[in-house]
């Protein structure tokens, strides 16, 4: 038997089965793990993006080029964070809109977007740096007039590409499951389009420009070993070891979060297996979603000026809370004991 939703989309369902839609969806206590999940993760996203942006704002580094980009993509993946929160609320407040899954499903294309599209602007700018040092120092590191359009580019180009499925590039007779699964609402041609856009180009681009800051790197401290024989190679052997640890944490961090995601999306499209669409959807696509909250770990607290500012910030502000502390706490006792000896001699 058919039945029109609200929105005008035909299910087929008869007394004995649920409608297909729904077929997959996970049980209410795998849902409640999911929701558990994405808690903790929506929490560490915003913790240790907020600290990001403040410690940005709070230190005045907003005329260097690189912090805006950085602030950014702290911007980006807190979007990500609220995406998920209200992903989990419309799943308990049992919202099966196809319009509304829409709407989700664009703003995770494009809060994603943001965020990837940020960490390529990021390796942009430390690449200039240090292939074009003094290009980089003279010209790019104080024009953050440049970077700010390049922003305003990024988000334009998010919104634009994550309402492309608003705009018709979708599946049309999808109806909506309890859980908003993009596999329900886009084609298989535009999965492969978000793979190699989202993955395998942002994955390339990574590859080649830090793997040639390194290469620039390891000549560089060849040549000024080479010039300084008082520099030994232990000095240089732990230049290259954190190159190397840089290297592999931004790259691995990216690769691991978002590689399982897309390879078991892909054998799901070509299978069509309804238990990978259900990994895929539930723990996969949170894998994804944690590389929101390793970004800040990898672009902001593993740089070394970025970590001088924050200790900086944070034990200024610590010993001025101390200081407080100690002075007040001297003049308390002081009040008290005066009091209660006035009070004993009267």
């Amino acid at each position: 038997m058919e039945s029109i939703n609200g929105d005008g989309v035909t299910s087929v369902a008869n007394s004995t089965h649920s409608p297909l839609s729904f077929s997959h969806c996970v049980s209410d206590e795998e849902a409640n793990v999911v929701a558990g999940i994405v808690l903790v993760i929506m929490i560490l996203i915003f913790t240790t993006n907020v600290v990001v942006i403040v410690v940005i704002f709070r230190s005045r580094v907003l005329q260097f080029t690189s912090y805006v980009y950085t602030l950014n993509l702290a911007v980006s993946d807190i979007f990500v964070g609220i995406m998920c929160l209200v992903h989990v609320a419309m799943y308990f407040a049992k919202v099966t809109s196809v319009t509304w899954c829409l709407w989700e499903t664009m703003m995770y294309i494009a809060s994603c977007n943001m965020s990837i599209s940020s960490i390529i602007c990021i390796a942009f700018d430390r690449y200039l740096a240090v292939t074009r040092p003094i290009l980089y120092s003279t010209r790019i590191r104080l024009q953050t007039g440049y970077a700010k359009v390049v922003v305003a580019l990024i988000w334009s180009f998010s919104l634009l590409y994550g309402c492309l499925p608003l705009f018709g590039w979708r599946i049309h007779n999808f109806t909506p499951c309890r859980h908003c699964w993009f596999v329900n609402v886009l084609p298989k041609s535009f999965v492969i389009t978000l793979f190699a856009t989202q993955f395998v180009l942002p994955m390339l681009i990574i590859l080649y420009l830090y793997g040639s800051m390194l290469s620039v790197s390891f000549h560089q401290a060849n040549q000024i070993a080479d010039l300084a024989e008082s520099v030994q190679s232990s000095q240089r052997r732990h230049s290259h070891h954190r190159a190397l640890i840089t290297l592999t944490l931004i790259v691995g961090c990216f690769f691991l979060t978002w590689a399982p995601f897309f390879v078991t999306l892909f054998t799901h499209l070509i299978t069509g297996t309804a238990r990978i669409r259900l990994i895929v959807h539930t723990y996969l696509f949170l894998l994804a979603i944690s590389n929101s909250w390793f970004n800040p770990l990898v672009y902001a607290y593993w740089n070394r000026e970025f970590r001088k500012i924050f200790s900086n910030w944070f034990v200024r502000d610590g010993r001025k809370l101390r200081h407080s502390l100690t002075r007040n706490r001297p003049m308390s006792i002081i009040s008290i004991s005066l009091g209660v000896q006035s009070g004993s001699n009267n």
